[in-house]
């Protein structure tokens, strides 16, 4: 008797349940081979295609992922679990619009799904809609009261909105559903170190690890506490998991990363990450790296290109947006601290290290005769788009009692966000606009020979404060108590930038202390202005 034919969609079956044993296993090459087998006899295997996009996906083949789950969609598009999938990995590539559109969709196939509601729920969260976020996760919770997830999700809402106690109730709750859960135990840790309760927070960091050794939040988190507290031995390494956070990019993979070995006689590019204030702080390394032989070119944002060209052992700047050209090896401009070993009394902190155009200096000059007094800049707000921005940035409206000194000019240094108070703020703080209303066209290299004809510089955690402190002028720098790392705990100075002053908040939210110690310190230096005595 003949054996039973085996039709080619029994042989698809049978390949995609073999690829799934092997992805069960770890073994992702095996699974994908089955699965493009299946593929292979039936090009509209829904299933196979789900999880052959599941695979690609661990395998941080995003795009190609994505073109599996709409495949799948495209044979079934009741798939709700396709959906799901899909959702997920847009997120991982930043896409939240389409990522909420597809949890929407598997919530309209599959109601109860509890999972996708937290999903929708992150989504809002991270797109600032915290009113939608919180009904998501509390829609979660009523379909799964043991939701560690949605708990979770409400703590980070709590979070944005600066509640942080609630936060905290929130990860109290995930964390007894779940005492294993990495995220909530990270999350938790973030929210005790802006409370200052810094060794409970390590402690949060540490558990989260050891649940998840690759827990990239709890890694990162702990990187940068470990620098606040001046332990740059662990902090600088464990400060690399950055690269390991969702939508970092880490460029010129394909080229050779500086490993400290000799580069002497080579070319390295140093290329720019994060912020412009980074920049402005960590390019103070280019000489020391051009000091081993090296021709440096540097690659950063446009903004700062031609003022970075002034600091010494740069051979050549060129902005984000050009081909740096050829070159031998490259690294991050902020993996230079830990390749070189930097701990605190060995911070490069030699200043100036950065030179205004010596004519626009002199223009500024001539510019501000007009302006009588002891010339304070002055910055009050960060960039919004920073997640930290709220907790660094200052009304303008706490300068007023600055304002009121006999004898001070504030010249505002503002440009862009936060221009708009300086109307609001005319009847009570006499503000001089140096460029006109919002400032328009002051930029780096203009701002860099302005602040060399003022007296002081007043400024929070911004891209300003420490383009001063680069240029070794006068600068004060009021900040929160959940400050961020680079200022160290408990100092007054910093060892980055000799010319700095910190004022730190003692109450979260309140500015008034730190600006009564500035008030005092400022009728101080003006007194002694008056007198021809300043230092």
């Amino acid at each position: 008797m003949l054996a039973p034919r085996r039709t080619p969609e029994k042989t698809a079956k049978a390949l995609n349940n073999l690829g799934l044993s092997y992805a069960e296993k770890g073994d992702l090459d095996e699974a994908r081979q089955c699965f493009e087998q299946a593929l292979a006899l039936d090009s509209l295997h829904a299933g196979a295609l789900n999880n052959l996009g599941n695979v690609l996906r661990q395998q941080d083949q995003l795009e190609p992922a994505v073109d599996c789950y709409r495949r799948a969609l495209a044979s079934d598009p009741h798939y709700a679990r396709a959906y799901f999938n899909l959702g997920q990995t847009l997120v991982q590539l930043g896409r939240l619009a389409e990522a909420g559109g597809c949890f929407s969709r598997t919530l309209g196939i599959e109601p109860q799904n509890s999972e996708a509601g937290v999903n929708l729920g992150m989504v809002f969260k991270d797109q600032g809609k915290l009113d939608e976020a919180t009904r998501c996760f509390q829609q979660a919770l009523r379909l799964d009261p043991n939701s560690w997830s949605a708990y979770n999700g409400l703590g980070l809402v709590h979070k944005e909105r600066d509640e942080l106690e609630l936060a905290l109730s929130c990860y109290k709750q995930a964390l007894q559903i779940n005492p294993r859960a990495s995220a909530a135990l990270a999350n938790q840790g973030s929210v005790l170190r802006e409370l200052g309760r810094l060794d409970e927070a390590l402690a949060c960091y540490d558990a989260a690890i050891e649940f998840e050794p690759d827990c990239v939040a709890a890694r990162h988190n702990r990187s940068m506490l470990l620098l606040l507290v001046g332990d740059y031995r662990q902090g600088w390494s464990e400060y690399e998991w950055r690269w390991k956070q969702p939508l970092r990019q880490v460029r010129y993979t394909d080229r050779p990363r500086w490993d400290g070995s000799r580069i002497d006689g080579l070319t390295i590019l140093l290329h720019s990450e994060q912020g412009l204030g980074d920049i402005l702080q960590f390019i103070r390394y280019a000489p020391m790296v051009a000091a081993q032989g090296a021709r440096v070119v540097v690659q950063c944002q446009p903004p700062l290109s031609a003022l970075l060209a002034s600091c010494q052992g740069i051979s050549r700047v060129v902005s984000n947006d050009t081909d740096p050209g050829d070159f031998d090896v490259q690294l991050p401009l902020m993996s230079l601290p830990s390749l070189l070993g930097t701990q605190l009394e060995t911070i490069p902190a030699r200043t100036p290290y950065l030179e205004p155009d010596a004519r626009l200096v002199a223009e500024w000059s001539e510019r501000l005769k007009k302006v009588e007094g002891f010339k304070v800049g002055i910055v009050w707000q960060g960039n919004r788009d920073y997640p930290a921005d709220r907790s660094r940035s200052i009304p303008l409206s706490e300068f007023e009692p600055l304002a009121r000194l006999l004898n001070v000019a504030l010249i505002s240094l503002q440009v862009g966000d936060g221009s708009e108070q300086v109307a609001e703020q005319a009847h009570c703080i006499p503000l001089y606009e140096p460029n006109g209303p919002g400032n328009p066209g002051l930029d780096f290299p203009q701002t860099a020979a302005l602040i060399r004809n003022l007296d002081l510089v007043i400024s929070p955690n911004t891209a300003i404060c420490h383009l001063a402190g680069a240029l070794a002028a006068a600068v004060w720098v009021p900040l929160s108590t959940s400050n961020d790392w680079r200022f160290l705990i408990d100092r007054c100075d910093s060892p980055w930038y000799p010319t700095m002053r910190l004022f730190r908040q003692t109450q979260r939210g309140d500015w008034s202390t730190a600006f009564a110690q500035m008030l005092g310190e400022l009728s101080t230096r003006v007194e002694d202005w008056n007198k021809g005595t300043m230092k």
